[in-house]
């Protein structure tokens, strides 16, 4: 371990002990031989919960326990308590007496880095994957922006943002949406495309031409892209109006190197009627012959114990991905889970048909993790995706 003083310390890693609330232990309280370490999740460093720990020493030395917080991407910082000078004559030591009043550590506490977090930090960005989401807010965190970000660190993909609406939902109902307009949405796209240079992009919800017209302006520039083409409401009602479904089908579509329709959605952009799986082979042709490199048509609607999608592209690949339905009605952010959890495995390297049959796989992890809260549709779960 190697000693790191407060002028060594980012001045943004403020240590701030508070008082006045009683944080619950994170865990029980257990027995730590000297050196041992005892790790506390916290979210960043402003919050410092309090853990005791109980010293195997005698009567009066704290032993030399260390807690470390857990700060994911960052390094962690360990502070390790010394010979017992804050010795209370128990055999528990309160970790946040380490900390002076002025929030750092005290003369019985030394900062250290961690042994077990030593890892090389920070990572280049020859080491990260970046992944651009072009969609829409949710404030219940289900779906969209919400949904993509999470698929992506559980894939270790760094997730980039291009907001083109807000809205306010819940498991409910949308009730109430802001677009933004053509500028921003094409600002956001260039700065992320400037500065981050990510190996793959998605759309999600487009909210309406504005969007699709900042897409197509940069469109030379962008990575693979992943159209997820959002325009039907969960009872596939129709939420684009003609105009941005049409520019949707004739911008859009032809950038696509997947298009990942639900039935309701390839039968609006196919113009065919989808309720089987004959249905979904017409569809897949029709959209393939309107310019999408690929299609993903999702036959989750089809009801039955089967969930089967069809994987179709301009090269002549047709694969049928047939899965057991997963038995849940917290289905919220499915669609965008699947389509990031695809793009996700692009970014890393793995060439389409893997990619689309890993991101089926995880899409029903997902389904198996749901959360069911919320007076309506609760989302899916996002557990760490296994490696390819």
């Amino acid at each position: 371990m190697v000693p790191l003083g407060p002028s060594e310390v980012p001045e943004s890693c403020s240590f701030r002990p508070l008082s006045g609330i009683d944080f619950p232990p994170l865990r029980e309280p257990r027995t730590v031989e000297a050196a041992d370490s005892v790790a506390i999740h916290a979210p960043s460093l402003n919050v410092f919960r309090q853990q005791h720990v109980k010293s195997s020493e005698p009567n009066g030395t704290a032993g030399r326990a260390s807690v470390v917080l857990d700060m994911s991407a960052s390094r962690a910082v360990s502070y390790a308590y010394g010979e017992g000078t804050r010795s209370n004559g128990s055999k528990e030591e309160e970790a946040s007496h380490a900390l002076s009043t002025d929030g750092w550590p005290s003369e019985v506490g030394t900062a250290l880095v961690s042994d077990e977090a030593n890892r090389p930090m920070p990572l280049t960005r020859a080491q990260l994957r970046v992944a651009l989401t072009i969609a829409g807010s949710d404030s219940g965190g289900g779906a969209g922006l919400a949904a993509d970000l999470k698929t992506f660190l559980a894939h270790r993909v760094h997730g980039a943002v291009a907001v083109t609406c807000v809205t306010a939902q819940d498991t409910v109902s949308v009730r109430a949406i802001e677009r933004l307009p053509t500028g921003l949405v094409h600002a956001q796209i260039v700065a992320v495309l400037d500065d981050l240079a990510p190996e793959v992009a998605k759309t999600g919800f487009l909210a309406g031409l504005a969007a699709i017209n900042a897409i197509e302006a940069v469109a030379d520039r962008l990575p693979p892209l992943i159209v997820d083409p959002v325009c039907v409401d969960k009872h596939d009602r129709p939420i684009l109006d003609d105009a941005t479904r049409e520019a949707l089908r004739t911008t859009l579509l032809p950038h696509a190197a997947l298009l990942t329709p639900n039935l309701a959605e390839a039968a609006l952009l196919a113009g065919v009627e989808v309720h089987d799986r004959a249905g979904m082979g017409r569809a897949a042709t029709r959209l393939l012959e309107m310019g999408a490199a690929a299609v993903l048509i999702k036959g989750g609607r089809l009801g039955g114990a089967r969930s089967p999608d069809l994987l179709a592209t301009r090269a002549g690949l047709w694969d049928w991905l047939d899965a057991p339905r997963v038995p849940t009605a917290a289905v919220l952010g499915s669609g965008d889970t699947l389509a990031a959890a695809f793009a996700a495995r692009l970014a890393w390297g793995a060439d389409l048909p893997t990619a689309v049959h890993l991101a089926k796989d995880y899409i029903a992890t997902c389904l198996e993790s749901a959360l069911e809260m919320g007076r309506g549709q609760g989302p899916v779960g996002h557990p760490p995706a296994p490696p390819a």
